[in-house]
C-alpha cells in the first residue's frame, strides 16, 4: 500500500495510506460462501504476494503478521501487503529474528 502522509494528534502517531477498495482477503473468501475462487486468479494473488515479500526480504524487512486479514485487494485485485505494526528491520542478512509474534496458526 501506498504511504501518503502521518501526523500525530493527542501523542498518537497516524499513518494515511492506499485505500483497498477489495477489502482484505478474508472478506473476500468469505464472500465466495464456500466457492472455489478461479485457479488464475489465485495463482494471480500469490505470485503477486511472494513478490511483496521478496522486495521486503531484500530490503531486510520481515512482516511477522502475515494472514489474510492483512492481505488487501484494489478494486483491480491487486494485492497489497499491509499491517507492518509488528514488522521488524534486520541489521543484516545474517541476523536472526529470535522472538515469537504474531498468530500461531500461521
Amino acid at each position: 500500500m501506498t504511504y501518503k502522509e502521518n501526523f500525530i494528534v493527542r501523542q498518537r502517531l497516524h499513518i494515511v495510506m492506499h485505500f483497498c477498495e477489495g477489502g482484505d482477503m478474508t472478506s473476500r473468501i468469505k464472500a465466495q460462501n464456500g466457492k472455489h475462487f478461479p485457479e488464475s486468479m489465485v495463482l494471480n494473488w500469490f505470485v503477486q504476494i511472494a513478490l511483496g515479500l521478496q522486495y521486503c526480504h531484500h530490503r531486510k524487512i520481515i512482516h511477522r503478521d502475515l494472514k489474510s486479514q492483512n492481505i488487501f485487494l484494489t478494486k483491480k485485485d491487486n494485492v497489497r501487503l499491509g499491517d507492518f505494526g509488528i514488522a521488524r528491520v534486520l541489521n543484516g542478512t545474517n541476523e536472526l529474528a529470535m522472538s515469537v509474534v504474531g498468530k500461531r496458526l500461521y
